[in-house]
């Protein structure tokens, strides 16, 4: 039997969130670490735990607070440069997914986007 892939989801949109949580927890791959609704709160758990044990982050890219999903990703990849960011978004902006890309993320899901899309 193969380790579960261990997920965090940041995202500030309640709704959305609760589905995230809903559907990775039906996935038997999949273990739903931790939900957090900022940047802040992440970077504070990630530095706590040295991000171990987290294979994936799905981070929104425009979070409440002072810091934003796409300058989160390099704080994220200095705390532990094996994780892989999936960048959320429901903005298909080039600019904005080629600048996530190019902080280090793995790659982007538009939200909109089915939940086989994601998995």
């Amino acid at each position: 039997m193969s380790e579960k892939i261990k997920v965090i989801s940041v995202e500030d949109n309640e709704s959305y969130r609760k589905m995230i949580k809903e559907f990775l927890r039906n996935n038997n791959d999949i273990e739903l670490v931790k939900e957090f609704v900022s940047a802040e709160g992440l970077l504070k758990y990630l530095k706590k735990n040295e991000g171990k044990s987290i294979d994936v982050i799905l981070l929104d890219l425009n979070l409440p607070g002072t810091i934003q999903g796409i300058d989160a990703i390099p704080e994220i990849l200095l705390i532990n440069e094996n994780i892989n960011i999936l960048v959320l978004t429901i903005d298909n902006n080039d600019k904005n997914v080629l600048n996530s890309i190019k902080a280090g993320a793995k790659g982007y899901v538009l939200k909109d986007n089915t939940q086989d899309e994601l998995i």
